[in-house]
């Protein structure tokens, strides 16, 4: 099953949208990191990687973010990995809400790392 990663500045956004997507979709692997390393609102690399690690799956891993540090130190920790495990970690630039919950359906219906991809697509931000 493909896994979730929600990246926030914020530790209470991704833990209480980790409770909503969770009971829309219930069982489905969902990991969250945010905050500083203080608790504060901020971003934490260590805790992205530890968090982007023990995500990994063999079906893929989708990340979700909500500003673009969080983008950024993702990509970051993305880049110092092994480029098999590597390219199957998307980092999707969607809104974080409708884009867990998009994921998170397609998730729990099984669908692959690469139509999870494409339905999040059609929300994606522009850049």
């Amino acid at each position: 099953m493909v896994s979730l990663i929600l990246i926030s500045h914020s530790q209470k956004i991704v833990e209480g949208l980790k409770d909503l997507v969770g009971e829309m979709a219930k069982g489905i692997p969902i990991f969250v990191a945010g905050g500083n390393s203080e608790g504060g609102l901020g971003s934490n690399y260590e805790l992205i990687k530890d968090v982007i690690q023990q995500a990994q799956s063999p079906h893929g891993s989708v990340i979700l973010f909500d500003l673009g540090s969080s983008a950024m130190t993702a990509e970051t920790v993305l880049d110092e990995l092994d480029d098999a495990i590597k390219s199957n970690i998307k980092i999707v630039n969607a809104p974080l809400v409708e884009g867990a919950i998009v994921a998170a359906v397609e998730i729990r219906s099984g669908a692959s790392l690469e139509d999870i991809l494409a339905t999040l697509k059609d929300i994606e931000i522009i850049k």
